[in-house]
């Protein structure tokens, strides 16, 4: 199993399960973090030492998520249209994966946030276990866009702090990364 920990700075580590319960030194801003242990939610946020409250800004609309991930992702934006951002993810093992953000209103007029990221072409017949595998992860879920299947989780864009943008992004992207590893051979689709 893989443990997805993301520091309090936004930088996110794919760590295997021998390295859970140890203590951790993010690479990006040094802070301290313990990896959780096996019994913990594995994709639960790292707390460390530093005082987040002075850099987290809050995003109440979709220029402000958009400003956030221009900025953040700078250098490893594909795509811009305005209403969605395509990007890439960089693990540390040399691994990349493909994240769309988009803005989506709902059919009561809410602003909600589409995090996707793609796992890639199977086999109906290879849902069920893959679907399995999903269930140990904390994600929004599994979808079908063309001919290929992503991970993918909505959420409501309004007092949205950087963490909790920055998190899912990290989660729907490692998890769609795993998948594709294992299931469809990785990047090559």
């Amino acid at each position: 199993m893989t443990i997805f920990v993301t520091c309090e700075c936004g930088k996110t580590y794919q760590l295997s399960d021998d390295k859970a319960g140890k203590r951790g030194k993010c690479q990006k801003c040094g802070n301290p973090f313990q990896v959780p242990s096996a019994g913990d939610v594995a994709d639960a946020p790292v707390s460390s030492t530093r005082d987040s409250s002075s850099t987290q800004g809050s995003m109440n609309s979709w220029d402000d998520v958009r400003d956030f991930i221009l900025s953040e992702y700078s250098g490893r934006i594909q795509e811009d249209d305005g209403e969605s951002i395509t990007l890439l993810k960089y693990w540390d093992d040399d691994r990349s994966q493909m994240i769309v953000v988009r803005k989506v209103m709902s059919k009561t007029g809410v602003l909600w946030i589409d995090i996707k990221s793609p796992v890639g072409i199977m086999p109906d017949q290879m849902l069920p276990r893959v679907c399995e595998k999903l269930n140990d992860w904390v994600c929004g879920g599994m979808t079908k866009f063309g001919d290929r299947y992503w991970v993918r989780h909505s959420m409501p864009i309004g007092d949205t702090s950087e963490e909790e943008l920055l998190f899912p992004l990290d989660i729907v992207a490692g998890v769609a990364d795993t998948l594709e590893e294992t299931f469809v051979g990785g990047d090559d689709q």
